[in-house]
C-alpha cells in the first residue's frame, strides 16, 4: 500500500532531498533549478547539499526534455544513486526509452510531479523577470486545478491539450503533487520503493486530490477533442499536410527535441539524402518547379512512422521549431489514432511492450462484419 504525507511548502520537499543526500540514500538529483543569473529554470544535475535551495520541481518550463538527459546520464551505468524529478510528460519518455534499452534505471528513483502547463522557455524567462515569486506561488495557485496561465501569457499548446496533469503512483517511485494540497504538497510513496521508509506515514485525506485530477483531466480531454477536431478541418489531406508543412527547412530541430527520437544513426542525417545536383535538377525539369530544400514532408512523415505508436504528447517538437509549424498537434493526432488501432498508450506501464518491438500476427487484419 502506498503511503503519503504532506510537506508545507517546497521548502520542506528541498530539507527532505537533503537528508536523503546526506544519510546516502541518494548521490545525485536531476531537477529544474535556477540557473546562474535567476532569469530561467533548467534542468541541473545536484550533487550539492546546499544547491538544492535552488531547485524547484514545479517551475513550468521544459527547456530539455528530461527523458533525453536521463538517457545520456544512465545508458553506461553510473554508479551514483541518481533520483530523477520530472513533469508527467517527461516521466512517460522515460518509460519508453527505459523499454527501448535506452534508459538503466537499476540506480534510480523517479519522482513524478504535477503540471498545470509550461511556458515556452522566452516567455517563461519574461514571466518571471517581472513576477519572481511565481515559480514558488505557482503550487497555490494550481492546487484547486485552476488552469489559468499568467495573465498576458500562455501555456504551450501541447499542454492545453495534455491528459496527464499527474501520474499514477505505481508507476515511478513517488508522485509530489499540489492538486487538492489546498496550498501545501502532497508526496505520496509507492510500496515496494527503496524510498517507502524514508518518511512516516500521515493521516493524508486524498479525496480532495483525487476529485482535482479528475476535474483536470476532464477539462483537458474536452480541450484535446476540440482543438484537434479544428486541427484536422484543415490537415485533411496531402495538400492539407503540404500546407502545414511549407514553411519547413528541414533544420531537424524537431527531431532533436524529441526523446523518442533516439536512434545513433539517421536516414535523414546520411548519404541517403545527399543527392547530386544533376539528380535535383531532373525532379526540377519534370515537374517544372521543385520545392527545396527537397523532402521535408518525407522527413515527417517518416518520422511519424517511426514515433506516433511512443509519442507521449510532450509537444517539444514545436518548441524547437523555428518557424512555429505545429508538428506537436500533428503528432499528437497521429499518435491518438495509432496507439488507439494498436491498444497501446504511450509512457503508461513498464511491462506492456512497446509495439515497434513486438511482433502480432493480425495487427492489421480486420475482421470482415458478417451480420
Amino acid at each position: 500500500m502506498n503511503i503519503s504525507c504532506k510537506f508545507n511548502g517546497i521548502k520542506d520537499f528541498r530539507d527532505y532531498l537533503k537528508n536523503l543526500m546526506k544519510s546516502g540514500k541518494i548521490d545525485e538529483v536531476l531537477a529544474p533549478v535556477l540557473n546562474s543569473s535567476k532569469s530561467n529554470y533548467i534542468q541541473g544535475l545536484i550533487s550539492s547539499e546546499s544547491m538544492l535551495d535552488n531547485i524547484n520541481p514545479f517551475a513550468p518550463v521544459i527547456p530539455v526534455q528530461t527523458g533525453r538527459i536521463a538517457k545520456n546520464l544512465t545508458f553506461t551505468k553510473s554508479s551514483k544513486k541518481l533520483m530523477i524529478i520530472a513533469k508527467p510528460c517527461e516521466i512517460k519518455a522515460i518509460v519508453e526509452l527505459t523499454k527501448f534499452k535506452q534508459i538503466d534505471l537499476d540506480n534510480c528513483f523517479l519522482i513524478a510531479t504535477d503540471c498545470s502547463g509550461t511556458y515556452e522557455v522566452s516567455d517563461f524567462e519574461k514571466l518571471i523577470t517581472n513576477n519572481p515569486d511565481y515559480v514558488e506561488n505557482y503550487p497555490k495557485i494550481h492546487s484547486n486545478g485552476d488552469l489559468k496561465s499568467a495573465d498576458g501569457f500562455s501555456f504551450r499548446k501541447s499542454c492545453t491539450i495534455c491528459e496527464t496533469p499527474s501520474i499514477d503512483p505505481k508507476l515511478p517511485d513517488a508522485v509530489i503533487g499540489y492538486y487538492g494540497g489546498d496550498g501545501g504538497i502532497i508526496f505520496t510513496l509507492k510500496e515496494g520503493s527503496k524510498l517507502f521508509d524514508t518518511v512516516e506515514s500521515q493521516s493524508v485525506d486524498l479525496s480532495k486530490r483525487e476529485s482535482t485530477i479528475s476535474k483536470v483531466v476532464s477539462e483537458r480531454i474536452k480541450s484535446k477533442a476540440d482543438k484537434l477536431a479544428e486541427f484536422k478541418k484543415s490537415v485533411n489531406s496531402i495538400d492539407g499536410l503540404k500546407n502545414l508543412l511549407s514553411k519547413c527547412i528541414r533544420c531537424h530541430n524537431c527531431m532533436v527535441a524529441c526523446p523518442i527520437c533516439y536512434c545513433k544513426e539517421c536516414v535523414f542525417r546520411s548519404p541517403t539524402f545527399d543527392h547530386s545536383a544533376d539528380t535535383i535538377s531532373g525532379w526540377a525539369e519534370r515537374k517544372g518547379a521543385l520545392r527545396m530544400l527537397e523532402n521535408t514532408t518525407m522527413f515527417h512523415l517518416t518520422r511519424l512512422n517511426h514515433m506516433s505508436s511512443s509519442c507521449i504528447a510532450c509537444g517539444l517538437c514545436s518548441s524547437a521549431c523555428p518557424n512555429d509549424i505545429d508538428v506537436a498537434t500533428l503528432f499528437i493526432s497521429s499518435a491518438e489514432s495509432v496507439q488507439k488501432m494498436l491498444e497501446y498508450k504511450a509512457g503508461e506501464s513498464f511491462d506492456t511492450p512497446a509495439p515497434v518491438v513486438t511482433f502480432r500476427e493480425n495487427e492489421f487484419i480486420i475482421e470482415a462484419d458478417t451480420n
